[in-house]
């Protein structure tokens, strides 16, 4: 089973929503308002009560992604082979409460949201097995169904190494954070960092190779965010990163770490804000500001948190996503 808990401000459990299992999943605040996804469906929770959006039944969410500004979200589900041909669905929810959906050939890799435009970096899989480069292009998903707007080819390795992009002002451009073995400098040949911006209107990209001087590679999903200039992600080591989107030279900056944050701790970022929940026996919930790190509010403790989450790999029962309302 899948489930959302909600807590106020002093840490109370107020209410659950809860639907079929689904992989992967996530929530995604909207202002006042929560969208999630179960295996059948995708469900807007507002003050006034519940939409929900059938989507047959799916075991995976590929990715998903959210414009809490404009209000608007879109799931993207792995559907695997239908009919012969490898397959995404996605489910929208518009600013205006509308929710829809459709399909798409392909792996979905990346994925942003400007306001009622979802975009999505979608590999065909049909071709690149086993050869030097594949095939992706930029798709923009809306109420009036989804398109190709542009296709490039790219070495087979060079691959989103999140499935979360940023949108950029007045969406103009995603940017999106590639593993680029070409860009490695370790020692232990991992591979390095590309940031890639890609134009929403054209779908020609600017790629940027960057430089992390010894920094952790890895992103966490669902923390990219553009903010005056500037791309911030999270990596494994809860770190927050950043870079200025004009330098060519592409120097990555180490802002602040998570305080006191365990590893099976999770994190988001939405509008400047950074929301964190730690499991464990003294859960807890705090926010972040993006760029200083400075607390905002009080951390809130959430007694109730540890009987419902366990780490084991046998349980199911893990905590994957966090998402605040205003």
């Amino acid at each position: 089973m899948s489930s959302v808990y909600t807590f106020d401000a002093s840490g109370s459990l107020v209410g659950a929503i809860t639907g079929p299992a689904i992989y992967a999943n996530s929530v995604s605040s909207l202002g006042d308002k929560l969208a999630s996804t179960s295996s059948k469906q995708l469900t807007l929770t507002t003050p006034s009560g519940q939409s929900e959006f059938a989507i047959g039944f799916e075991n995976i969410v590929q990715a998903s992604t959210s414009d809490k500004r404009a209000g608007t979200a879109t799931y993207w589900y792995n559907s695997g082979m239908v009919s012969g041909i490898y397959t995404n669905s996605y489910a929208s929810i518009s600013s205006q409460g509308e929710l829809f959906g459709g399909t798409v050939n392909g792996l979905t890799r990346t994925v942003a949201q400007c306001g009622d435009l979802a975009y999505s970096i979608i590999q065909d899989i049909a071709t690149g097995v086993g050869e030097e480069s594949t095939r992706s292009g930029l798709y923009r998903a809306d109420s009036n169904g989804i398109r190709l707007t542009a296709a490039w080819d790219y070495p087979a390795d060079f691959k989103p190494i999140s499935r979360t992009a940023a949108c950029g002002p007045n969406g103009e451009a995603i940017y999106a954070l590639y593993a680029d073995n070409a860009t490695s400098n370790s020692q232990n040949g991992m591979p390095g960092l590309t940031l890639a911006r890609v134009d929403t209107s054209t779908g020609s990209r600017t790629d940027t190779p960057l430089g992390m001087a010894g920094l952790d590679w890895s992103v966490v999903s669902g923390t990219m965010s553009v903010l005056d200039g500037r791309a911030y992600w999270i990596n494994a080591a809860k770190e927050v990163l950043s870079v200025d989107l004009s330098d060519a030279a592409g120097i990555v900056r180490r802002e602040w770490s998570l305080p006191g944050v365990e590893g099976n701790a999770v994190a988001s970022v939405d509008n400047g804000k950074v929301d964190v929940v730690v499991p464990g026996r003294n859960a807890r919930y705090s926010q972040h500001d993006l760029r200083t790190g400075a607390t905002i509010g009080t951390p809130i403790a959430l007694p109730w948190l540890d009987a419902l989450t366990d780490a084991s790999p046998v349980s199911g029962q893990t905590l994957v996503d966090v998402a605040s309302l205003e």
